[in-house]
């Protein structure tokens, strides 16, 4: 019994380290994607100080919001789901769209007067961009060759890779 007890307690104790570890992992990751954002957004947009100064406060807070957004976001079977309830899951979907929009929206008015209304207008194509860089960077660390997959997998066309 005390084998027992003793099993468990270290059963408990392992996956409660490595749960920890997987969190610190995590912060680590984001906080290294948010230095590739800003290098990112530093080099595409070309901002003075001044308005580097500015610019990430007010990006920042904009993301904390976005961030929430997307934590709430669920993906139900709709398979599973009573006609009731797909409605009830396309109203809920189509106000959070609702007020993503006007979070956008808030972004570019505190933006306004800050940094060149072209910079405004470029930051949903930077994020597009910065997105794309950082998926490529992701594949090619995880082919571990750097470089990402290096030809089609078996039957697949050339064409598309």
């Amino acid at each position: 019994m005390k084998k027992l007890l003793f099993l468990s307690a270290m059963i408990i104790f392992f996956s409660s380290t490595s749960m920890v570890a997987q969190e610190n992992m995590k912060r680590e990751n984001a906080e290294k994607i948010q230095e590739k954002r800003k290098q990112f957004y530093e080099r595409e947009l070309q901002f003075s100080e001044a308005e580097s100064k500015v610019f990430w406060p007010i990006f920042e807070k904009h993301q904390e919001k976005m961030e929430q957004f997307n934590n709430k976001r669920n993906r139900p079977k709709l398979e599973l789901m009573s006609d009731a309830q797909i409605e009830s899951h396309l109203d809920d979907h189509w106000e959070s769209e609702e007020q993503k929009l006007a979070t956008r929206k808030e972004l570019v008015q505190s933006l306004r007067g800050k940094i060149g209304v072209r910079k405004i207008a470029a930051l949903p194509q930077t994020e597009r961009k910065f997105k794309k860089e950082l998926l490529r960077h992701v594949r090619g660390e995880r082919s571990g060759d750097g470089q990402g997959r290096r030809g089609p997998r078996n039957g697949e066309n050339k064409r598309f890779r």
